[in-house]
């Protein structure tokens, strides 16, 4: 059942959980190591630019920002408002950090966003998805999409070396919307891929792979040690995948 917006922003356990995810964004650095293994990957590091799409609360944002000397540009895509609140916070102290509020896709307008409700009565806001919502209460949101292309000519982007995407779901859509983008700077792409997501939106989890094995990239996941295996052919369960250019 859809509730009121308003009413549960106002709630005080939702203000309270507010300062809670502040807090734990701000002072936890649990994705130190998993930023230290990414940043590994990029080729050439000087002024490094990366676009952490569905940034959420910046946990891996503030790292890339520590990283490479402290000179790649981070770009924070977070259309969310009250995950933007907590993360336009958490960036605040880095200098090299941009934080958009709308959400990267394959079309330019605007789309509701499914909020679920936990047992707790907060907000499950690292379940927020485009799509409907069928097994909890939540609320909607309104917000703006834009393609990765247009925004890289509109911004006059030179270099993408890091694409880190977790959407619930759309990432295809954000690779669709960026797709010459992809082709003109060849970025390593870290995605969040899980078949019950995808197919929310009505594509095959699959589909993933096969725009980047057709653009020769390679595919792996971390293992227990922080290592890296090759993916080859298809999908291996929901994961966080590495696609890395040839």
């Amino acid at each position: 059942m859809e509730l009121s917006r308003e009413k549960q922003y106002k709630r005080w356990r939702q203000r309270l959980a507010w300062v809670q995810h502040y807090l734990k964004a701000r002072l936890n650095d649990k994705e130190k190591d998993r930023v230290l293994l990414l940043t590994k990957q990029i080729k050439n590091q000087e002024a490094a630019v990366i676009f952490d799409v569905g940034a959420h609360f910046g946990y891996l944002a503030k790292e890339f920002c520590k990283l490479l000397g402290g000179q790649a540009r981070v770009y924070c895509f977070e259309p969310v408002e009250y995950t933007r609140s907590v993360l336009l916070r958490v960036m605040k102290p880095y200098a090299n950090a941009i934080v958009e509020d709308f959400a990267l896709s394959d079309k330019n307008g605007y789309v509701d966003i499914s909020i679920p409700i936990k047992e707790s009565g907060n907000l499950g806001i690292g379940l927020s998805h485009f799509g409907a919502e069928s097994a909890r209460d939540y609320i909607i949101e309104k917000i703006r999409t834009v393609r990765l292309d247009d925004y890289v000519m509109d911004k006059g982007i030179e270099r993408l070396d890091l694409i880190k995407c977790d959407v619930e779901g759309a990432e295809f859509l954000v690779f669709k919307g960026g797709a010459a983008t992809i082709d003109q700077f060849r970025p390593v792409v870290y995605s969040e891929i899980c078949e019950q997501h995808t197919r929310r939106l009505g594509y095959a989890a699959q589909e993933i792979f096969d725009f980047f094995f057709a653009k020769n990239y390679k595919s792996y996941v971390m293992d227990n040690a922080g290592g890296l295996v090759e993916v080859k052919g298809t999908i291996q369960g929901a994961e966080d995948y590495l696609f890395v250019p040839n």
